[in-house]
């Protein structure tokens, strides 16, 4: 039996129960799309792209480099990394995520590249600090 040879059952209760369930599915994505819509037009985004903010000149040291060629530039100070962190009225250096560097106050932090410039300074490993007394 082909359909399109019988129109006629489309105009039977059943065509009518398929149309109503296509006209109540098209019904239902249309208002979950205005919903979502709606909830994107809440958002607060910005509307225009920014430049990020500009970074601050590095610093540059008194002596020149002598490049290979005999050219020189000038050097460039970089700062050492702040890994380690003791107090000044201390013994012990800490991960300045433990415990005992986060109750050191920022008036009486020192900080360490290394544990050797650290241990050179006269501080020992934090013994609660994990990994670190190892």
């Amino acid at each position: 039996m082909n359909i399109l040879k019988k129109p006629e059952i489309c105009k039977g209760w059943l065509g009518i129960a398929i149309i109503t369930a296509v006209l109540t599915f098209l019904a239902t994505v249309v208002a979950i799309g205005g919903f979502a819509l709606h909830q994107l037009a809440k958002l607060e985004l910005p509307m225009t792209i920014e430049d990020p903010p500009a970074l601050p000149p590095l610093p540059i040291a008194s002596g020149p480099v002598i490049c290979r060629g005999g050219t020189t530039t000038p050097a460039i100070a970089v700062p050492a990394p702040k890994l380690f962190v003791a107090s000044k009225r201390g013994k012990t250096y800490y991960y300045p995520w433990c415990t005992g560097a986060t109750t050191i106050p920022e008036a009486n932090k020192m900080w360490f590249p290394s544990r050797m410039a650290a241990e050179a300074a006269g501080y020992t490993p934090a013994k609660s600090c994990k990994d670190l007394s190892q």
